[in-house]
């Protein structure tokens, strides 16, 4: 999606756009952190909880790609499947990584 024409969807003026592009880069970050670390430690339960959140802001913003990975992660931590998760996580980091890179070109 251009990030330039998600601003007009939503009605923001561009420094608004960039402010809530990297809020949302932020917080996902963090809660991928979460995710990995309640993988590590086993808990299922926190693991859907953190993708969950990714999922909703990512759906929220029209970024639909990261929405469809975000809510296979979910259903997989929901069936207490919490192994072979590292690839769809990379998925999301690096269409985070371009939606940062794009934020300049707002």
């Amino acid at each position: 999606m251009n990030l330039k024409e998600l601003g007009l969807e939503l009605g923001l003026e561009q420094d608004e756009i960039r402010e809530l592009l990297v809020i949302f880069i932020e917080t996902s970050e963090s809660d991928i952190d979460k995710l990995q670390q309640a993988v590590v430690e086993g808990d299922a339960k926190r693991a859907a909880d953190a993708v969950h959140s990714i999922k909703g802001a990512s759906a929220n913003l029209g970024f639909m790609d990261i929405f469809s990975v975000a809510k296979n992660l979910e259903q997989k931590a929901r069936e207490n499947s919490l192994e072979d998760l590292t690839d769809e996580v990379l998925i999301i980091k690096d269409r985070l990584s371009k939606i940062e890179k794009s934020i300049d070109d707002i």
